[in-house]
């Protein structure tokens, strides 16, 4: 699997797993906080894991229809 360039690492990283999310995430996540205006907020990340080379990924999910 070939990782998008516009990509940002989050999260605590360590030696065996690191979280990246393209770009347009964190400006969504970003934008989400400034709208809680101090109020606790919890985001969730989710989709279908699949693995390639030893390395899992979450994939998005395609919208049902």
């Amino acid at each position: 699997m070939e990782l998008p360039k516009n990509i940002t690492q989050i999260g605590e990283a360590d030696k065996h797993c690191r979280i990246y999310v393209e770009d347009y995430v964190v400006s969504y996540i970003k934008q989400m906080n400034g709208m809680a205006q101090n109020k606790d907020i919890a985001i969730a990340l989710y989709g279908r894991k699949t693995a390639e080379d030893g390395v899992a990924y979450l994939s998005p999910m395609a919208p049902q229809s």
